[in-house]
């Protein structure tokens, strides 16, 4: 039996019977018996991806992606302990569902080279891949993971429309423009962020648009509240109490105004918000307060459009994927992954964050004061350090559906199954649906699908799918495949 043993010590070792007896004078089963709940064991054929993390600001981290759809986040002594610990790995690689070839180099590469290398982004422009599962990509290959959440993924703001009975995704109006960041959509606020950056006269401090940022732990932990293990995770970094209840995330459209207004508030969204219909409901009825205006909070409210939290995670999932966010999503990768992250381009794109935000602004291996080194850390967990460049270059655009030959994705079709580096294991196994009626009439020939694929179709394997405009939803429990 090959696998290997994650150490209370940190400490990553291969074992099998008779190495483990040899070194412990214990045979290997007393071993697994005694470690039991203390040590982590995985085999090595459950492994499907190898990525190389930071974790507090060091490079010092490795995250094994398994066949079960969980990942695991190892941090060790030092960047000499992950090359080792990398070479000892057989030859997995980072997996072919990221484009990438299956070497240990892959797994090292930073992130400007794994984008070189994969060929993620020639398929999300030839539609074979979908929104949600490039920015996924990009997300994870930038170092964002599920598994930290001062590293959590992020995704943007796609709907403004939190008002209205009814939602029409044709109108360019109900959408967000992703030209420009989160903090310059409302032109006060952006002529206020703009002033503060050209009035700026701080000798030790480089100007800046935002003092705050658009992905921080503490908004994660806010945008998840209602659903554990967050909800403890909150209630460790509030002290053990929930927050102010006016402070709390108790609506959606309410959440929406205040990233338009408040000159502090420019956070983005999380992949949940396409796909987790359960972050929006109090199912163990915390008592989350009561507001000032004498409003109980409980479930987040909807706006009107939706019915259910299934039907708002549906709408936004279909608005992510509609053609309107596909012709303009490569300017919002370039704000966060790319050429606009940083230096001029950034600062005319108005989109420069507080200095210490950036990767490299602060190097602990040089710091020897230990409370500042401990401040630098606090500064980090609370406010976010921007992550690695993933490109340079002005970033592809996707390709019009007309331009290819057959069918590819539209929001008129079924959005694939989310492939299993983005399904965590802290994440509720959601229903399956399967879709037994046909979708309307696109507005090309090129987006209709036959008549003779409009049947039933099989069941993917895996733990949530996104049904189209039209589609009755139906529990896959309730009838075999």
């Amino acid at each position: 039996m090959s696998l290997f043993i994650l150490r209370s010590f940190g400490r990553l070792t291969e074992t099998n019977d008779s190495a483990s007896e040899m070194s412990t004078g214990l045979p290997h089963k007393q071993i697994l018996s005694y470690t039991e709940g203390l040590h982590g064991k995985w085999l090595f054929t459950e492994i499907r991806a190898v990525f190389s993390r930071r974790y507090l600001l060091q490079n010092t981290a490795l995250e094994v992606f398994m066949a079960n759809r969980t990942a695991v986040m190892l941090n060790f002594p030092d960047a000499a302990t992950v090359k080792k610990v990398v070479h000892s790995l057989p030859r997995v690689g980072v997996g072919t569902n990221f484009g990438l070839p299956q070497t240990r180099r892959i797994s090292l590469a930073t992130p400007k080279q794994l984008f070189k290398t994969s060929n993620m982004t020639q398929r999300w422009q030839r539609r074979e891949i979908s929104n949600f599962e490039y920015l996924m990509f990009l997300n994870t290959i930038s170092g964002r993971t599920y598994n930290d959440l001062s590293q959590y993924p992020v995704f943007p703001w796609i709907i403004t429309n939190y008002e209205s009975a009814e939602l029409d995704l044709t109108l360019p109006s109900n959408y967000r423009d992703l030209s420009k960041p989160i903090g310059a959509l409302n032109p006060k606020r952006a002529a206020f962020y703009s002033d503060r950056y050209e009035s700026w006269e701080d000798d030790q401090v480089p100007k800046f648009h935002y003092g705050t940022h658009y992905s921080t732990s503490s908004f994660t932990l806010m945008w998840l509240l209602r659903i554990e293990p967050f909800t403890t995770f909150f209630l460790n970094f509030q002290g053990g109490k929930f927050d102010h209840a006016d402070r709390t995330f108790s609506s959606l459209s309410r959440a929406w105004r205040n990233c338009q207004r408040d000159t502090s508030d420019v956070k983005e969204l999380i992949p949940e918000f396409f796909y987790l219909p359960e972050m929006f409901v109090n199912a163990n009825s915390y008592n989350l307060g009561v507001m000032e205006d004498g409003v109980v909070v409980s479930d987040v409210d909807l706006p009107p459009w939706a019915k259910s939290p299934e039907d708002f995670v549906r709408i936004n999932r279909q608005a992510l994927e509609s053609e309107f966010v596909s012709c303009q999503l490569h300017q919002w990768i370039d704000l966060i992954f790319g050429y606009k992250q940083q230096g001029p381009e950034a600062a005319r794109a108005l989109n420069v964050f507080y200095y210490l935000t950036y990767e490299g602004a602060v190097n602990l291996s040089s710091i020897n004061d230990p409370m500042l080194r401990e401040v630098s850390l606090q500064v980090y967990i609370l406010f976010h350090i921007m992550l690695s460049k993933v490109f340079d270059a002005i970033s592809k655009v996707k390709l019009a559906p007309e331009w290819h030959g057959r069918p590819k994705l539209t929001i008129y079709r079924q959005v694939p199954p989310l492939p299993s580096f983005i399904i965590h294991s802290h994440h509720f196994q959601l229903r399956h649906t399967r879709y037994t009626e046909p979708c309307p009439k696109a507005t090309t020939q090129d987006t209709v699908l036959k008549r003779k694929t409009q049947r039933a179709r099989p069941q993917p394997n895996t733990s949530l799918t996104t049904s189209p405009i039209c589609c009755r939803r139906q529990s896959a429990s309730s009838k075999a495949n």
